[in-house]
């Protein structure tokens, strides 16, 4: 059995367009229900949410960014300033 490496990912998640709200939901629900943190939902101006996850739920959607996927792009949540 494959065991992935223990990471933490802070991050948010932006889905294409063509994911509906309900799409946005249920992966932000199944991220709950596999351990891992839901910080902000984005909606309705931007489809996706900043999370912990998990790393099994960080490869899942990460899989999901292709052209068939339903995810734009996954990147690090880190807070910016302005100099």
């Amino acid at each position: 059995m494959y065991t992935y490496p223990e990471i933490i990912v802070d991050c948010v998640v932006v889905f294409k367009d063509t994911a509906t709200d309900d799409d946005v939901e249920a992966a932000a629900a199944e991220v709950l229900a596999n351990g891992g943190v839901l910080y902000h939902m984005f909606m309705p101006l931007l489809k996706g949410f900043s999370a912990y996850l998990p790393p099994t739920q960080f490869y899942r959607l990460q899989s999901s960014t292709g052209p068939d996927g339903l995810v734009d792009y996954i990147e690090s949540d880190r807070e910016m300033s302005i100099a």
